[in-house]
């Protein structure tokens, strides 16, 4: 014969969604573990409200690099961007000025994204904010660093312009 038994819960001191109730037992009702995944294991960031220009073809390391170290080997990381005042500055007789902008893991290329806007001069400078957000899998419990990278395209120079903004590299582990 089943009891019915009084459990009395003070608010606060069981987390929501961390009993789940499984009904499969042929002899009635058993709690199972929640589930694991989806949650924010942790949060670091690196900020930069120096700015950065370049007029290399090439990539080249801006102000923002931050080290993680996941707690699983399992773990995601998403990595967020947040790039204020970027612009291109034309240096050539074109229709437009673009550059690029890139996620690096350790020395691995993870995102890369270009900006750009049209132009009718050969001197123009646009600001505006720009974002790269990216779900990475590093498969690794070690420290791992991901850093942003910048080049131009077709212009003179390009830029994210820091005075009295604040740029961003945040970084989330993700459990699975």
């Amino acid at each position: 014969m089943c009891q019915a038994e009084s459990l009395a819960i003070v608010p606060g001191t069981i987390p929501i969604a961390s009993i789940v109730a499984d009904s499969s037992t042929a002899t009635g009702l058993a709690w199972a573990a929640a589930a694991g995944g989806g949650k924010i294991l942790q949060v670091v960031q690196d900020t930069d409200t120096g700015g950065f220009t370049t007029n290399s073809a090439s990539y080249v390391d801006t102000n923002l690099s931050v080290a993680i170290t996941p707690s699983s080997a399992t773990s995601k990381i998403l990595v967020v961007v947040s790039l204020a005042g970027v612009y291109a500055r034309s240096g050539v007789s074109s229709n437009s000025a673009y550059g690029y902008f890139n996620i690096v893991r350790t020395s691995t290329q993870i995102n890369q994204s270009g900006f750009g806007q049209a132009t009718t001069t050969t001197n123009i400078e646009n600001l505006a904010p720009f974002t790269l957000i990216h779900l990475d899998s590093p498969s690794t419990t070690s420290a791992t660093t991901y850093k942003v990278q910048g080049k131009k395209g077709v212009a003179q120079d390009i830029n994210y312009e820091a005075t009295n903004y604040t740029s961003s590299l945040i970084l989330l582990e993700v459990g699975a």
